[in-house]
C-alpha cells in the first residue's frame, strides 16, 4: 500500500535535488570564478582593463537569455532545454579549462551563460509544474534558498584552496562530473514533452531585441558604477536600452506566438512581484559591493579576507533557507515577504553606525545575519509569489522574466550604492561619511521594494486564462 506513495516522495525529492543541483553547480563556479581572478590575471598575462570581462560575459550572456531560455523550456520541453542548458555550460567548462588566452576564457563562460540561461528557467519551473502545491513545493523553495547560501560558503571558501593547491582551471574541471551528474538525472526524471499538433515558432526578433535590451542596460547601469552619470557611456548605453525596449514592445503587438505573452501580464501578483523583485536585489547588490568595499578599505583586508568575510551573511541565507518550508506553511507569502524587507532594511542602518576601530565582528557579523536572513525570506518568497498562479504553459517564461529583474536590480544596486560612495567621498579616499550615506540609500532602496510590494500585490487567487469565478477563490497564500 505504500510502495506508490514512497516512489512518489522519492520522485519528488529528485525534482528538488535536481533544481538543487542546478542552481549549486552555476553558484559555486561564479564565485569561485571571482576568488581565481588575480591567479587567472597572472597566469594568462591579462590586461587590467580586459578582467572584469571574465565575470561580466558571463552575466550579460545569463541576463540576456534568460527570457528567450525560459520561453523555448515552455514551447519545445523541459526536458529538452534542462538537457541542453547543461550541455552548453559544460561545454563552457570545457573550453575554459583548454583556454590558452583571455579571448579563449571570455568566449567559454559567455557559452556558460547561455547555458545558464536556458537551464535555470526551465528547471525552477518544474517545482510549479511537478510538486504538488503545499508541503512538498515548500521544501522544493527552501532547498533552493538554502541552496544559494551554500554555493557561496563553498565557492568564495573553496575556490581560494582549489585555485592555491591545482591551479585555477581546477575550479572549472571540479563541476564537469556534477553537469554529468545533472544531465542524467535530468533526462530521468522530467517527462518528455508532449508534441502538439499545432506548429510552435519561436519570436526570433523579439528574442534578439530583449536580449540587446537587457544587455545594454545592465552595461549601462555598470558603466554608471564605474564613471558615475557625468560620463556619456551610461546615459547614451541606457538611452540605446529604451530604444531597444521600445522597439521589442512593438514587435510584440504585431507577432502571432510574442516571445512574453501579454496573457501572463493578467496573472496575479506577477508584475507586483517583478517591482518588488528588482528593489529587493538593488538592495543584495547595494550591499555585497559595499561591504566588500569596507572590508578591504576601512578595515584593510585583503580581497581574499573579504570574500571569507561574507561567511555570516551566507550562513544566514543556508538557516533561512532551511526555515522557508514551515514560513510558506504557516504564513501567507505577502506578510513573510513583507516582514523579509522589513529585516532587509534595518541591517543597512546597523552598518551605516559601523566604525572602523571597532572591528569586523562588531561591525558587520550581525548586519550580515540579518541581512541574509531578509533578503532570503523577500528574493526567494517573491519568486514563488510572482510564479505560483501562472499557467504550466507560460511557468518557463514567467521565470525567465522574474530572475532578469533579478539580475537588473543587482546591477542598479551596484551602481547607486557605487554613485552614492563616489559623490559622498568627492574624491578617491573613501571615508565613512560616504559609506555612511551608501548603506542609507540601501537601506531606502530596500524600502522602496517594501512599498511597491504592498502596493502592486494582493493576497494571491488562484487564476486561469480567465477571470475567476467565485469557486476559484483561495485562502491567501
Amino acid at each position: 500500500m505504500n510502495t506508490p506513495i514512497k516512489a512518489e516522495a522519492r520522485y519528488y525529492a529528485g525534482i528538488i535535488a535536481l533544481v538543487a543541483l542546478g542552481k549549486f553547480i552555476f553558484g559555486v563556479d561564479f564565485s569561485m570564478m571571482n576568488v581565481a581572478l588575480a591567479t587567472i590575471s597572472t597566469d594568462l598575462h591579462v590586461d587590467p582593463v580586459v578582467l572584469p570581462w571574465i565575470v561580466s560575459t558571463y552575466s550579460l550572456a545569463y541576463a540576456g537569455f534568460l527570457v528567450l531560455g525560459g520561453r523555448a523550456a515552455d514551447t519545445f520541453g523541459r526536458r529538452r532545454f534542462c538537457i541542453l542548458g547543461l550541455c552548453l555550460f559544460g561545454l563552457g567548462l570545457l573550453g575554459a579549462i583548454s583556454a590558452v588566452n583571455v579571448w579563449m576564457l571570455i568566449a567559454a563562460r559567455a557559452l556558460e551563460g547561455i547555458g545558464s540561461a536556458f537551464f535555470i528557467p526551465a528547471s525552477f519551473s518544474l517545482m510549479n509544474v511537478l510538486l504538488p502545491e503545499g508541503p512538498v513545493r515548500h521544501r522544493g523553495f527552501a532547498v533552493f534558498g538554502a541552496t544559494q547560501g551554500l554555493a557561496v560558503v563553498l565557492g568564495l571558501g573553496g575556490g581560494g584552496i582549489v585555485t592555491t593547491a591545482f591551479g585555477w582551471r581546477a575550479i572549472f574541471l571540479i563541476s564537469v562530473p556534477l553537469v554529468i551528474a545533472a544531465i542524467a538525472m535530468a533526462w530521468r526524471l522530467i517527462p518528455a514533452h508532449e508534441q502538439s499538433a499545432e506548429k510552435h515558432t519561436v519570436d526570433v526578433g523579439g528574442a534578439i531585441l530583449i536580449t540587446v535590451t537587457v544587455t545594454l542596460a545592465l552595461s549601462a547601469l555598470s558603466a554608471v558604477a564605474r564613471y558615475g552619470w557625468s560620463a556619456a557611456q551610461g546615459p547614451l548605453l541606457l538611452g540605446a536600452s529604451a530604444l531597444a525596449l521600445g522597439g521589442f514592445l512593438l514587435l510584440e503587438r504585431n507577432v502571432r506566438e510574442p516571445l512574453v505573452p501579454p496573457t501572463i501580464y493578467r496573472y496575479a501578483n506577477f508584475i507586483g512581484a517583478n517591482i518588488a523583485n528588482i528593489s529587493a536585489m538593488a538592495a543584495t547588490g547595494g550591499l555585497f559591493v559595499l561591504l566588500n568595499l569596507f572590508m578591504q578599505r576601512m578595515l584593510h583586508f585583503s580581497a581574499r579576507q573579504s570574500g571569507l568575510g561574507m561567511m555570516p551573511y551566507a550562513g544566514a541565507v543556508i538557516v533561512t533557507g532551511h526555515f522557508l518550508r514551515p514560513i510558506m506553511g504557516r504564513f501567507p507569502l505577502r506578510r513573510a515577504i513583507s516582514i523579509g524587507f522589513a529585516i532587509a532594511l534595518v541591517a543597512p542602518l546597523l552598518f551605516a553606525a559601523a566604525s572602523p576601530e571597532r572591528g569586523y565582528a562588531y561591525n558587520l557579523v550581525p548586519g550580515m545575519l540579518i541581512a541574509g536572513l531578509g533578503g532570503t525570506l523577500s528574493s526567494v518568497l517573491l519568486m514563488a509569489l510572482g510564479t505560483t498562479s501562472v499557467a504550466a504553459a507560460k511557468q518557463g517564461v514567467a521565470t525567465g522574466v522574474l530572475i532578469t529583474c533579478q539580475q537588473i536590480g543587482l546591477a542598479l544596486g551596484v551602481s547607486v550604492s557605487l554613485t552614492v560612495l563616489s559623490a559622498s567621498t568627492g574624491g578617491d579616499a573613501l571615508t565613512m561619511t560616504g559609506f555612511r550615506h551608501s548603506f542609507l540609500a540601501t537601506s531606502i532602496i530596500a524600502g522602496a521594494g517594501l512599498l511597491c510590494m504592498l502596493a502592486f500585490t494582493r493576497p494571491l487567487v488562484k487564476w486561469t486564462e480567465t477571470a475567476p469565478d467565485a469557486s476559484q477563490l483561495a485562502k491567501p497564500v
